[in-house]
């Protein structure tokens, strides 16, 4: 490991960088100097404007790929090397074109609800359907969350469970569940004692 790779890797993990992050932003960096054939200490401003302008016209990278790379060398020249010879406003970020969510219908809802191994699951995806909650705060759900008498629940923020305003399920009568008998094996029973579930 070269000192500058070494001092940008100390610099992100000061930083509470993410595992993936520092990574990408490692690679960007060596993908430069490799570039040039020289490295980055002896770079500047020229350089970076033409190094984005080959990702760009020449890779035809995605604006997001070079959004992450910028990003990776502001960090180095800025943070790391700390240059306040270069004018990093000149060093724009791509225009990233946003994607519209698919958005399933209701009858695809359904579908998807229904296709689900057993009782338990079918009621996650109601839940995590009619409420719009994220997954890791479904997975957060205790037995004292639920709210019998309004048939709601309290949201549940990580890393702290935060009291919010109960939350009605969907009385749409297709995301209602199917009773079933006590003694079926797929019923779905929640033990207080139950610890929390894993988002994954």
């Amino acid at each position: 490991m070269t000192q500058l790779r070494e001092r940008m890797l100390h610099e992100l993990e000061r930083r509470n960088y993410s595992p993936s992050t520092i990574r990408g932003y490692l690679g960007a960096v060596r993908q430069f100097a490799e570039h040039f054939h020289c490295s980055p200490e002896q770079l500047g401003a020229e350089h970076l404007r033409r190094y984005q302008r080959y990702l760009l016209q020449e890779k035809r990278l995605e604006p997001s790929t070079v959004e992450m790379r910028v990003s990776a060398l502001r960090f180095l020249y800025k943070r790391t090397l700390k240059r306040r010879d270069l004018a990093f406003d000149d060093l724009i970020f791509p225009k990233v074109p946003h994607k519209l969510p698919t958005v399933l219908s209701q009858e695809e809802v359904v579908r998807l609800i229904e296709a689900a191994p057993d009782r338990l699951y079918r009621m996650i995806l109601v839940l995590l359907y009619a409420t719009g909650v994220r997954r890791t705060e479904a997975a957060r759900i205790k037995v004292e969350d639920i709210d019998s008498d309004d048939t709601g629940f309290r949201r549940v923020s990580a890393p702290l469970r935060t009291a919010c305003p109960a939350q009605r399920l969907s009385p749409h009568p297709l995301l209602r569940l199917p009773r079933q008998p006590k003694t079926s094996p797929h019923t779905a029973t929640l033990p207080r004692s139950a610890q929390p579930a894993s988002s994954n």
